[in-house]
C-alpha cells in the first residue's frame, strides 16, 4: 500500500511539474515542452500495466476528470478550436492528430501549414518550426507539401534563408555565403 501511494505521488508530482512548466511527461519519465500538455501525458499513462491496482484506479478516475469523459481525439479537436489563430498551437494539435490517427495526415498537414492573414504568430521562427516538423517526419512522408509550404513561406519572407529555394551544386558555395548574410539581415529585422 505504501509503495502504491509513493507511485501515485510520483506521478502526480511529475504531472504538476509538467503543467507548471507547460511541458509533457513521456512514458520514459522525460519532460518535453509542448503547448498541448495533457495529451502526451494521457497517452503515456493510458497503459498502466506496470502500476499497482490502487494507482491504476486513481489514475483512471483523475484522467476522467481531466478529460471530462472525452477521448483523446475529441480533446485534441477542442484544443485546436480554442486556439484557431496560433500557428504554434495549430502545429501542436496537428502533430497530435497525426500521432493519434495517421490516416488523418492530410488534414493535420493542412492545419499545421495554414498561413493566412488570421494567424497571429506568423514570423520566421514559428514558420521555421512548422517547416522543420514537416521535414523531420512528424507528419510522415510529405515531400510535396513540405516544398509547397517552403514556397509559401518564401513569398512571405523572401530574405529568410530557411525558405530559400534549393540551389544546384554549382551555386552551392556562393549560396551558403549568401544565406549567412541574409540570415543575419532577417534576424535583425525580426527583432
Amino acid at each position: 500500500m505504501i509503495k502504491a501511494k509513493c507511485q501515485l505521488l510520483h506521478i502526480i508530482l511529475q504531472k504538476k511539474l509538467c503543467s507548471e512548466q507547460g511541458g509533457v511527461m513521456m512514458s520514459s519519465g522525460r519532460i518535453l515542452l509542448n503547448s498541448n500538455s495533457n495529451m502526451p501525458f494521457a497517452f503515456s499513462v493510458s497503459d498502466h500495466s506496470n502500476l499497482s491496482e490502487v494507482v491504476n484506479r486513481v489514475l483512471s478516475q483523475e484522467m476522467q476528470k481531466i478529460f471530462i469523459s472525452k477521448d483523446l481525439e475529441s480533446f485534441n479537436e477542442e484544443f485546436l478550436k480554442r486556439n484557431p489563430t496560433s500557428i504554434q498551437h495549430q502545429l501542436s494539435g496537428a502533430k497530435m492528430m497525426c500521432f493519434l490517427d495517421s490516416s488523418r495526415q492530410e488534414k493535420a498537414i493542412t492545419i499545421a501549414t495554414r498561413v493566412d492573414e488570421t494567424m497571429k504568430d506568423k514570423n520566421v521562427k514559428t514558420l521555421t518550426k512548422v517547416l522543420e516538423s514537416l521535414r523531420d517526419g512528424s507528419f510522415g512522408t510529405c515531400h510535396v507539401q513540405t516544398n509547397e509550404y517552403r514556397i509559401a513561406c518564401h513569398r512571405l519572407f523572401p530574405l529568410a534563408s530557411a525558405f530559400m529555394p534549393l540551389t544546384n551544386e554549382d551555386d552551392a558555395c556562393f549560396a551558403s555565403m549568401n544565406h549567412a548574410a541574409l540570415n543575419h539581415e532577417v534576424l535583425s529585422n525580426e527583432i
